[in-house]
């Protein structure tokens, strides 16, 4: 940005980040003016309601036209860049200032009255800030004060009752659920933010006393180790009042007890009043407190007694009551232009939330503060693999990436290689207290039920120390139980014991000890799996996410699973996101379920009209007539297909059996659908008439249909990362692949000899292309894509393919299937998508030549329970 231009503004220096962008000093070059420029993220650009929502809100902030807040001049658009222009204001951050300790009475004063007419202006213009704090609080060298960055603010209804909770830009809903984004500052966060509740100008006043109590006693008011009990203290602490000083004016003490109330409705009403409070007490005389100091023995006595009173009733209460602390849901957003997320990990301490995401076709590492504050991506972490794991000291990173180890500072700065792996393949590990690091690779089997026999070479846990060295084996597998490799460590407290999965025929999970091949069994676990301080393991099963007592000391389970995450995962998946912190938080990842939209495009990326309304749209294929779209809600439990009518605007439900269904494929008259259902067996049912399911194949392997052939003969699907062809008139079995790596999406030529998929077999460089191979048993395979692909789809006539490229690149490929041998032409790029890799189903091409694409509104939040334990509680409560 620096040295760009923006409009008519020139851009010098760098001078932030926020939650709601970056900002930069520019010059405004018809004015000759300094100004302040907020970059907007990326993401508004492509979302008109958001754009103009934004518009309205920006207008009504350039009316705060007051000499104690930062004033808007306006809203600029270059390209794709978005930004508001402000007053460049110069001096120091309040926050600054409170770091040399507290501020004398009469200067808190002083600034505390300023900050007051600042939010009145702002609230008689119906405006609320919504993150007022030290950090949005400028000093200038003459003494005035600016109230920076109502970047969170927006027009507040009048009539707190008739709003949603989804009104709030505080807590956003993410229905059906009930956690929010956490967009403030937690320590300043008024109690009803705090519970995602609507929120009014009272939350200002609260944030207001806040800042108030941390300029006179020179703390925070609300403070705890991490977030989790930061949060805690505001629903549920007490302030000290005894911290401020003894010559705190009586009227500032009763202003910040009215200001800080935790119920809402008796909290002080308008800040018109802390003003005209402030201004009084400015006129009176500071008095000490206590208003005497001499020795009163009666009153010591009569105040001991009470003491002892007190002390013996909270003994009682406590006693009488458990300690239930504050469980707190919130949303940790992606940032803009990432398409997904392949893991989530809490930082032990808790402070912390790192997760590998893909932006412009490159998984990095991005690491998140949970106390506020932006995602800001790692450097040099291209290539990372699905899964990383954190030092014990939450400040160091390990990750693989291009056959190396490495590890990276939490703080930044590029990561250096601790050891050379074996293979190119993605490790998962885990980091011990004394200085072990345990890997196990997550080859392409490792998150099923069951694997394919001789799929990769055998491989246990490997173990490495973190001073570096060569990894040597760590554990054994065992043949007697057909096991294949171990994967998924996690180290127990004790830094010796560690939980793992052994994978084959049949996965188990066990308990492991270095420097032994002895190994505990976990009874109906066969996952990955994590401990908790709290004496609980966290694992998969069934598709959900459970919790189950454990006994870390004599490594038993007892006592029943108890279902947190209800449809976690697809059935049959034995990994997905999750991670526990040692505070007592739990996070995980809903990838796939993000609201989207179907939109129409033409070849140069043209937009022609939506095809349908927001809904959850996973897989859409169309009807070879292009009337129908069929679509799945992702691979989740108890989701079904359904169906669009484009003529009559009409979406209806298509299955209604038991569990889940997806991944429909219509046949080529448009008179039923073959679908995935009931633990991975294949089914057909009539559309548009009154049938039942039939079942087609069933076996006890994952069979995923991908394409019905144009004459109505095969089926294409995948079963064990291999192509498979299914002859509906016989249903005979015809294996096309047999490789160890994965194979996915075939699609059938329009002629019916050729068969296009995608396949990893280019290694971990360039982890999958698009192939072409033949169906007449000639043995021909041509590689299509030239710069790795994803997604083939056929024109209808079969003379060009289309695929995604990693950077989501729409390509197209000329393709002459006249002779023997197919002559393909160099790809052509035709239109950059926002598609998602996360599921490989993104689009689908219609007759004339138009494009289906699945357009995700954004891509699914990492959600995060704070006390998650107290969760746990409740819902065996309630059981």
């Amino acid at each position: 940005m620096i040295g760009k231009q923006v409009a008519h503004y020139e851009v010098i220096r760098h001078l932030g980040t926020g939650g709601m962008g970056e900002v930069y000093q520019a010059t405004d070059l018809k004015l000759g003016r300094s100004v302040a420029i907020k970059v907007l993220p990326g993401g508004f650009s492509h979302d008109s309601d958001r754009v103009a929502r934004f518009s309205r809100e920006a207008r009504l902030l350039a009316s705060l036209n007051h000499p104690n807040v930062a004033q808007i001049y306006g809203i600029e658009q270059s390209g794709e860049i978005r930004c508001i222009v402000m007053e460049l204001v110069e001096g120091e951050t309040l926050q600054a200032r409170l770091r040399r300790g507290p501020i004398p009475v009469d200067e808190c004063l002083t600034i505390a009255k300023q900050i007051a007419e600042a939010l009145e202006a702002a609230h008689e213009q119906g405006v609320i800030h919504r993150d007022l704090k030290p950090g949005n609080v400028m000093l200038t060298a003459d003494g005035k004060v600016k109230v920076l960055d109502f970047g969170l603010a927006r027009a507040y209804d009048t009539n707190p009752s008739s709003a949603s909770l989804s009104d709030s830009p505080t807590m956003v809903l993410t229905a059906p659920t009930n956690a929010g984004i956490i967009l403030g500052t937690a320590a300043y966060m008024s109690p009803e933010q705090a519970r995602g509740k609507v929120v009014d100008k009272r939350a200002d006043i609260w944030a207001f006393g806040c800042v108030c109590y941390e300029m006179l006693t020179g703390k925070r008011m609300f403070d705890g180790e991490n977030v989790s009990d930061t949060l805690a203290a505001v629903l549920r602490g007490e302030p000290d009042w005894a911290a401020l000083p003894v010559e705190t004016p009586a009227a500032i003490r009763r202003l910040l007890r009215r200001s800080l109330s935790r119920e809402w409705r008796t909290r002080l009403a308008d800040i018109a009043d802390a003003r005209l409070e402030i201004e009084e007490a400015g006129r009176e005389e500071s008095l000490p407190v206590p208003a005497s100091r001499r020795r009163d023995y009666t009153w010591v006595a009569v105040t001991a007694v009470l003491l002892l009173v007190t002390i013996g009733l909270g003994v009682w209460a406590l006693r009488q009551q458990p300690d239930a602390r504050a469980i707190v849901r919130f949303d940790v957003p992606p940032p803009d232009g990432v398409t997904d997320i392949s893991s989530a990990r809490l930082s032990p301490d808790g402070h912390f939330l790192a997760f590998a995401a893909t932006s412009g076709g490159k998984r990095r590492l991005w690491i998140r503060s949970l106390e506020g504050g932006a995602s800001e991506v790692m450097q040099d972490t291209e290539g990372i693999g699905p899964d990383f794991f954190w030092a014990p000291d939450s400040m160091r990173i390990a990750f693989s990436a291009e056959g190396k180890l490495k590890i990276i500072s939490a703080e930044g700065g590029p990561p250096r290689v601790l050891t050379t792996l074996p293979s190119d393949a993605p490790y998962t590990g885990t980091w011990g207290a004394n200085g072990d690091i345990l890997l196990g690779e997550r080859n392409a089997n490792a998150d099923l039920v069951q694997v394919m026999p001789n799929r990769a070479a055998p491989a246990g846990l490997l173990r490495v120390s973190v001073d570096g060295g060569q990894p040597v084996p760590a554990s054994e597998l065992d043949g007697s139980l057909n096991e294949q490799f171990h994967t998924f460590p996690y180290f127990l407290p004790d830094g010796r014991h560690y939980l793992f999965m052994a994978g084959g025929l049949e996965s188990a999970s066990y308990v492991g000890r270095l420097d032994s091949n002895e190994r505990v069994p976990l009874p109906g676990i066969a996952s990955a799996a994590a401990y908790s301080p709290s004496g609980h393991l966290i694992f998969i099963r069934d598709g959900n996410l459970v919790a189950q007592t454990f006994d870390a000391d004599h490594l038993k389970l007892s006592g029943q699973p108890v279902a947190l995450v209800e449809g976690f995962v697809r059935p049959g998946l034995r990994a997905g996101s999750f991670s526990l912190s040692l505070s007592g938080d739990l996070s995980y990842w809903l990838g796939g379920r993000e609201r989207s939209t179907l939109v129409w495009y033409d070849r140069s990326g043209k937009e022609l009209g939506v095809a349908a309304p927001t809904a959850v749209y996973v897989n859409p294929e169309l009807s070879k007539d292009d009337r129908y779209v069929a679509w799945d809600e992702g691979p989740f439990a108890s989701t079904d297909i359904s169906v669009r009518d484009f003529d009559r605007d009409l979406t209806t439900r298509f299955t209604t059996m038991t569990g889940s269904e997806g991944l429909p494929q219509w046949s080529p008259d448009g008179r039923s659908i073959i679908f995935v259902a009931q633990a991975g067996n294949l089914y057909r049912l009539g559309f548009g008439v009154v049938d039942t399911p039939v079942l087609l194949l069933k076996s006890d392997v994952l069979k995923l249909p991908t394409d019905w052939s144009i004459d109505g003969l095969f089926l294409a699907y995948i079963s064990s990362d291999d192509v498979w062809l299914l002859r509906l008139a016989d249903r005979k079995v015809i294996r096309v692949t047999d490789t160890p790596f994965v194979e996915d999406t075939a699609r059938i030529s329009p002629d019916g000899r050729w068969i296009a998929y995608q396949s990893n077999q280019g290694g971990v460089n360039r982890p999958h292309d698009v192939y072409l191979q033949s169906l007449s048993g000639a043995g021909t395979k041509v590689t299509i894509s030239t710069l790795g692909g994803y997604t083939p789809r056929w024109r209808r006539d079969g003379k060009e393919l289309y695929y995604l490229a990693p950077d989501l690149m729409l390509m197209a490929v000329s393709v002459n299937l006249e002779g023997n041998l197919p002559v393909i032409d160099a790809p052509r790029a035709l239109f950059q998508t926002r598609a998602s890799r996360f599921l490989s189903r993104e689009f689908a091409v219609s007759r004339d030549g138009r494009f289906l694409l699945r357009q995700v509104e954004a891509v699914a939040p990492i959600r995060v329970i704070l006390n998650w334990t107290e969760e746990l509680k409740r819902i065996v409560s309630t059981k």
